[in-house]
């Protein structure tokens, strides 16, 4: 997917991105950035549970 996104980024911005080397640079930030959404829907659906399970436990 990041691939993918680089490349659409690459394509459209041909004229600011004029070498490869560019996407070396871009993909890890594109990376970061997927990373940090999926453990903020993790940590998002973590603090549900543990919501859940203390107020079921303090009844």
């Amino acid at each position: 997917m990041a691939a993918i996104i680089c490349w659409l980024f690459y394509r459209k911005q041909k004229h600011e991105l004029k070498n490869s080397a560019a996407i070396v640079i871009v993909l890890p930030f594109v990376l970061a950035i997927l990373i940090v959404f999926k453990q903020a829907l993790h940590l998002n659906q973590t603090i549900q549970e543990a919501t859940f399970i203390f107020y079921h436990i303090s009844g």
